[in-house]
Parts: structure tokens; C-alpha cells; sequence
């Protein structure tokens, strides 16, 4: 639930993927007409359900994407900031980062801060798990859809595919 209170105090329009089998129970947990449940089909992972429900995102005049899973409790955070240091550095794409040395994902960047890519091998940053993302470059990649792919490869393919990354560390 502090996913959904976060987003509703930050102003954002909140949806909520869910696997298909969850989404009456979801319905009735929330029991909030501003949240949206989407769900579908398809039991795939976070880069592919937001591919999976891109059309939701481009029928709509939303300017970003804002990724917060579930299992991550970093409660004190604010989405908005990565709008604004998305806006502020010129980038496509935003990951928090932070300096734990976790088992797990790490984010290699190059001399200027920009993201190369996300990867296993350790670095000084390792990838949190939330993301945002202007909602035009999924727009342009839409070969995607349908793809079952994870954050961490939607990412780096958007990255291959000339996107920028900047790492927000948190």
C-alpha cells in the first residue's frame, strides 16, 4: 500500500499491474475509484507488463513513467524527484542507484555520469529497482510490446538503442 499512497500524495495518476488472477481481489483491497487496476494475460515481468499496457500510457497525455515495485520500502521517497532530475539532466530514463554493495544488479556508467548499462559484474552503484521514464521513448519503441522482457533488459535495450540513463542516488 505505500506505493499507492506515495504516488497518490505525489499527485500521479496511480495504476496498479497485477497478475490476472489478483486483480478483483486488488479491486476490492484498494477499494479506491482513482486507482486503476490493470492486469493482464500474461504473467511477465515489470519491463514487460509496462510494455503489455503501453496503449493505457499512450492514450493518455502522461509525460512519464514511474516504475515502484512492491517489495522495495523506501517509504521517505518522493517519485517526483526523479521527474525533476529527469528534466534537469536531459534524460530519457532515471534509475535509483544507491551505494550498497548488494548481491544482485549494478549500474555501469561511463566518465559522464551517463548509465551504459545494468549488469551483474559489482560496481559502486547498485540499481534499485525504480525507474522512470518518458513515456515518448516507449512510444518510439514500440517493437517491444509484447515481448517478454524484464526492467532490467527494457532498459538496457533502450539504452542500445541510443536512449540516455542518469542514475538518481538515493
Amino acid at each position: 500500500s505505500w506505493v499507492i499512497d506515495i504516488s497518490i500524495s505525489s499527485g500521479f495518476d496511480t495504476y496498479v499491474l497485477v497478475r490476472p488472477d489478483q486483480a478483483d481481489l486488488f479491486e476490492k483491497i484498494i477499494g479506491r475509484k482513482d486507482i486503476k487496476i490493470l492486469s493482464s494475460p500474461y504473467n511477465r515481468e515489470t519491463g514487460g507488463e509496462v510494455l503489455n499496457h503501453l496503449h493505457t500510457l499512450l492514450d493518455s497525455s502522461y509525460q512519464y513513467v514511474v516504475v515502484m515495485p512492491s517489495d522495495y520500502y523506501i517509504t521517505s521517497f518522493k517519485p517526483e524527484l526523479l521527474i525533476r532530475a529527469m528534466e534537469n539532466d536531459g534524460a530519457d530514463i532515471i534509475l535509483i542507484g544507491c551505494r550498497a554493495k548488494r548481491q544482485g544488479e549494478y549500474i555501469l556508467l561511463d566518465q559522464s555520469g551517463i548509465v551504459q548499462k545494468i549488469h551483474n559484474e559489482k560496481t559502486r552503484l547498485s540499481a534499485v529497482g525504480i525507474y522512470a521514464m518518458r513515456t515518448q521513448i516507449l512510444k518510439e519503441n514500440s517493437d517491444l510490446i509484447g515481448k517478454t522482457i524484464n526492467a532490467t533488459v527494457l532498459v538496457n535495450t533502450l539504452i542500445q538503442r541510443g536512449c540516455i540513463a542518469r542514475v538518481f542516488q538515493f
